[in-house]
């Protein structure tokens, strides 16, 4: 769901959609069974694959870096998330 806001991970609807696309692409290639697709195919498919889960990733680690630098700032603290001045040496 698009609407869903938090950072959860879910590959279920990705691999639906991967699913259907090598299926209509072995039948556009008039093939009885996807593992026939070309090797070429499989990449391509593969490739988008990885661009789509890549980029689900990077929307949920955004999220998650956007709720710390919340968390921090609401706490009303001066220090910079990015530099802690804890030193314990």
């Amino acid at each position: 769901r698009r609407d869903k806001h938090d950072c959860d991970f879910s590959f279920a609807g990705l691999k639906t959609a991967v699913r259907m696309a090598t299926e209509k692409l072995a039948k556009e290639r008039n093939l009885d069974r996807i593992e026939d697709l070309s090797r070429e195919d499989k990449a391509d498919v593969a490739a988008s694959f990885q661009h789509v889960a890549l980029r689900h990733i990077e929307q949920r680690l955004e999220r998650a870096m956007n709720w710390i630098e919340e968390d921090f700032s609401m706490d009303g603290d001066d220090n910079d998330i990015h530099n802690n001045n804890d030193d314990d040496s």
